[in-house]
């Protein structure tokens, strides 16, 4: 299955230049949120949204077409 991939903030570090913080990925019919999380080795803390919908579990099960969102955490001062 293919889900097309947004990364925000210093997340788009994660993906070529180019790609501008945007890609499509093919996963396996079973694939979970923390399974991208692994394909781009983005191991620290993120803010999730499938679909435009916030989710905090990265065990979320995700289906083709679907448009995963991830971005930083803030910190405030």
């Amino acid at each position: 299955m293919q889900i097309k991939v947004k990364l925000y903030g210093s997340l788009r570090d994660y993906l070529p230049k180019e790609q501008r913080g945007k890609t499509t990925l093919e996963l396996s019919s079973n694939a979970v949120v923390q399974d991208v999380l692994d394909m781009l080795k983005i191991e620290q803390p993120v803010i999730v949204a499938i679909n435009e919908e916030q989710d905090s579990d990265n065990s979320s099960p995700l289906q083709s077409g679907d448009t995963l969102t991830l971005f930083e955490l803030a910190a405030g001062g």
